[in-house]
């Protein structure tokens, strides 16, 4: 007779298991959040679970420098040197090895939105400069437009509530940003 597939308890368990003892391959993702006040760098590790293939976060830094890439709009190299220190951070936590295939992207808000153009675009050319060097995979560098900062801010509280399933009872978020509100 056939066997039966393992429960999916015993698999969680096992999954859970083998990501304790660091036998389950990981992912790594890399996320600079440059808002007007501050700049972030999110760092992630993960591994994929046995039975579902999704994604299970496993580790996550989160560090802030001060202040925001935009305070940087006369002298750009200074701003790309504060993005270099949150990415050494990341370097730290991500094997070397990992580093040519994990992800980094750079996502500036209101403080760059608020500059003059040609300031913002020093800006992120001096940081897309530094993403190239960092030995991650650039994903991108770029200006999030207020809409999509309020929506990502809103589908973050959503998936922390365990909403998202569930659109008629979800949350409303109000960012009360460094320079905007959405």
């Amino acid at each position: 007779a056939p066997s039966s597939p393992p429960s999916l308890a015993l698999t969680s368990s096992l999954d859970s298991l083998l990501a304790s003892l660091s036998l389950l391959p990981r992912e790594h993702a890399v996320v600079l959040d440059c808002g007007s006040t501050g700049s972030r760098v999110l760092a992630f590790s993960f591994h994929r679970h046995l039975s579902t293939g999704s994604l299970v976060l496993e580790e996550e830094l989160w560090h802030e420098v001060k202040p925001g890439l935009s305070a940087h709009a006369a002298s750009p190299g200074q701003g790309a040197a504060s993005i270099a220190s949150l990415l050494a951070l990341a370097r730290e936590r991500i094997p070397s090895q990992a580093w040519p295939t994990t992800p980094v992207t750079l996502m500036a808000t209101a403080g760059l939105r608020l500059l003059p153009p040609e300031q913002s675009e020093a800006l992120l050319a001096a940081a897309r400069a530094t993403l190239e060097e960092s030995g991650f995979m650039n994903r991108g560098v770029d200006i999030m437009s207020e809409l999509d900062e309020g929506v990502f801010g809103w589908l973050t509280v959503n998936y922390l509530l365990g909403q998202l399933d569930n659109p008629r009872k979800s949350y409303v978020a109000l960012d009360l940003g460094g320079g905007s509100t959405q």
